[in-house]
This record gives C-alpha cells, structure tokens and sequence, in this order.
C-alpha cells in the first residue's frame, strides 16, 4: 500500500471513529441512557465491522462462516452509516427549535430504519430502461440489453441472476453485452452459478471489470465462455452489421488507435469505465457502452458522484457542441447489482434495453 493510501485509510478511519463516538453520545443524549453504555455499545459494533473487514471475507471468503460474517459486516456498515447521516441531519435541523431530545431520538431511529429497510428493497428491484440512440449506419433498428456490475458473490447468486435474465428476455433484445463486474467474490464462483447466462436466446458479449479482477479472472472467462458467451479481450466482432469492441478494464482508451477496427463499419464499444470518448470517437465509433459508477448507489453519494464521474449515469453525447458532426454517444448504467453494503437510495438495479435507431 502506497504511503498516500495509508493516509487516506488513517484519515478515513479517524473520522469514522469520530462519527461512531458522537452518535454514541447523542443516543445517549436523546434517550437518557450511560454514556459509557451506549459508547461501548457502539465501539463494540465498529470495531466487530473493522475486524470482519480485515478478514477479507468479503472476496476470498467462501465458507459459511465467511458468508455470515460478510452478511454481518456489510449489512451493520450500511446501517451504521445511515445513522450516522440521519443523526446529523435530525440534530442540525432541530437547532433552531426546541425540540425534545426524546422525540429527536425517536425521530432519528424511525428514519434510519425506514430509510434502510428501503435501500434493502431498492437493491432488488431491478427496473428496465429504454434508451432510443440514433444510429443511421445500420438497416433495421437493433435492439440490445445492457447488463453492468451484476456483482455476483454473497449477495446474489443463480436464483437472482436466473431473474435478471428473464427480465432481459422479456425485453425482447437482439444482442446482449455485460460490460464488467460479473463477480465481486469467490463465493458463488462456480458454473452452476452462470447456467442462467445460457437461457439468453441471443448473442451474448462480455469485457471484464475490475472487481473481477480481485476474484480471478482466467477462471471468470473460462466459466462465462462454457455459459455461451463471447468474451472480447481487447477484440471486436461483427454481428447485426455492427462492429462490437471490446476493451479489457485494465487497457488504455489509446488502446483503439492500435486494434484492427473497420472505420467504414458502425460501432460500438464495451468498456467498463465511463471514459475515453476522444479515443473512442478518433476511431470512428458511435457509442460508448460502460457502467462501473452504480451512479452513487445510495445517498449521499448519489449527490456527489457525479463530481468523480464526468459521465456518471444515464445517455451522454461526445463533443456536447452542435459544431461537430460526427458525435460519440455513451450510455453509463447505474448498474444491475451493488458493492459494499448492499443497498440503494436514490437509485435502482438498472438493465437498459437500448433501440438503436435506423435511418428512415
């Protein structure tokens, strides 16, 4: 780990720190209860976190100890933060009036409850998207469904991708790309997992993410191409008159200048970070398809990300002037699944069923 890394974790820690001893305190505050209670409390469940943290349960683990411990972890983390933020928000606006501490105590854990069992419902209700792209270089309009960040690992695993692919079918697509973070743990990292993958009726294509990465890459390759699937490394292939691109997420944007790509073909790249748009449209190619950004996942993320990510979420157009006519659409996904604690506010699991649109 780099020495500005270790910083930032010292840093992050600190504040978290900070902000588990004030919400002891403020509990405390609100409900008349020890301060030595409620702080013990509270340290003793950040400190469990920080521990299950450390074990790396959370990607290596694949046990039934391992699983519990990373339900736990994610699950008392995502908890911990909504509290924190609820707590915050219901003392800074109570300020002004005289409210008693009670009912701000009562009003902070009725939120945070709320707004937590709604972030659970959130993650499973995934919800499709139609996107409309004009893309004159084609005959007939074409139809693809767009999967990000499924995350596969604890937290979901065949069942629920047997859903999302039903939810893909009913959609009706001609071709469907997953473009990175299939998996985020070795759990759930076996065949049986992706035999839904096989009941797409369509062509499937397929670019790594870096959360992949972290589990095992050859073995994820090797498991998505025995489901049926295409994997492009860096590649292309051509189907519907479409020219498909892939890129792996560890290759450079410049990486295009450098691959055999037909400029007199339309086409499409699949590459999981949401960047590269002046390399992409450099080489002739008409959309962008990412994800990677979950666009925040949950609040208050959700109000800053798109700061970190110039294309955070949803249909974007490169160069965004009206002199230039040769454009570069990109289309970021929120993202099928989660990472982390496993819980949206403020967003939804997203599959896109982009249209692209022949010229009349």
């Amino acid at each position: 780990m780099r020495h500005g890394h270790i910083v930032i974790f010292i840093f992050f820690v600190l504040l978290f720190t900070a902000g588990v001893i004030y919400m002891a305190r403020r509990t405390a505050c609100c409900f008349s209860v020890s301060h030595v209670i409620t702080t013990t409390l509270f340290v003793l469940l950040y400190l469990s976190v920080i521990a299950a943290l450390s074990s790396n349960s959370y990607v290596k683990g694949t046990s039934t100890v391992s699983h519990i411990l990373t339900l736990y972890c994610c699950y008392t983390a995502g908890f911990l933060l909504y509290l924190l933020i609820t707590t915050l928000l219901v003392h800074l606006f109570t300020l002004p009036f005289h409210v008693p501490l009670l009912a701000q105590g009562i009003a902070t854990y009725t939120i945070t409850i709320c707004a937590f069992v709604f972030s659970i419902y959130s993650t499973s209700h995934v919800v499709t998207t139609q996107v409309s792209i004009p893309f004159p270089k084609i005959q007939h309009d074409v139809r693809i469904a767009h999967l990000s960040d499924v995350h596969l690992g604890h937290f979901r695993g065949a069942s629920w991708l047997s859903s999302i692919v039903s939810k893909v079918n009913a959609g009706h697509p001609d071709i469907v790309v997953i473009t990175g973070d299939l998996y985020e743990s070795f759990y759930n990292l076996t065949p049986e997992t992706l035999k839904p993958l096989s009941k797409l009726n369509v062509p499937v294509l397929f670019v790594t993410g870096n959360h992949d990465s972290y589990v095992n890459l050859a073995r994820i390759k090797s498991m998505v191409q025995d489901a049926g699937v295409t994997v492009l490394d860096n590649d292309t292939t051509v189907l519907k008159g479409i020219q498909f691109v892939g890129l792996d997420f560890k290759a450079d944007p410049d990486t295009l200048s450098k691959m055999n790509i037909d400029r007199n073909l339309p086409s499409i790249l699949l590459y999981h970070y949401p960047k590269g748009l002046p390399a992409a449209n450099t080489v002739g190619i008409s959309l962008v398809l990412s994800g990677h950004t979950h666009a925040g996942q949950f609040f208050p993320l959700t109000l800053i990300n798109h700061y970190a990510f110039q294309y955070n979420s949803g249909l974007h157009r490169f160069p965004d002037d009206n002199a230039t006519k040769r454009y570069t659409y990109i289309y970021t996904s929120d993202g099928v699944g989660t990472t982390g604690p496993p819980l949206r506010f403020g967003t939804f699991g997203q599959i896109p069923i982009i249209t692209l649109q022949a010229s009349k």
